[in-house]
């Protein structure tokens, strides 16, 4: 059987390390689509202290596209958001940040997640997953 519409799909994940001021972005065919910044580091107000006590206020930015907050983020402003550390590098939606845009024969999906912080040398690092799927 012949198939018509082959699926190509292209994913990258990978951890950056970033410190408070320095960003990372994501380039498409040479462009900046995504960007994220590491704007502050600080306490996670929710939780006891020495549970995954820090996190870090994140500013993203997708063009256009909104960016969207799981339930245990707080958003501070369009697109800035404090997004606490993900406890033992298991990532869960309620601790990310993510997109997802589809088109009739095009679809993209981001998320970033807080694996590491360092409050003191004010290194955070992030767990980063874009994924582009074609019809």
């Amino acid at each position: 059987m012949k198939r018509e519409n082959r699926k190509k799909a292209l994913s990258r994940s990978n951890d950056v390390h970033r410190r408070v001021g320095d960003y990372w972005s994501h380039l498409r065919n040479g462009v900046e689509d995504i960007r994220v910044t590491v704007v502050n580091i600080r306490r996670n107000e929710r939780i006891a202290a020495g549970k995954g006590e820090f996190g870090a206020e994140l500013l993203v930015t997708a063009g256009s596209t909104r960016v969207s907050g799981g339930d245990q983020t707080e958003l501070i402003s369009p697109g800035r958001y404090f997004v606490p550390l993900a406890q033992n590098h298991i990532v869960r939606p309620s601790l990310s940040l993510y997109f997802y845009i589809a088109f009739p024969q095009l679809s993209h999906f981001f998320a970033v997640s807080v694996t590491h912080v360092d409050p003191h040398s004010g290194l955070v690092t992030l767990l980063a997953c874009f994924v582009e799927g074609m019809t």
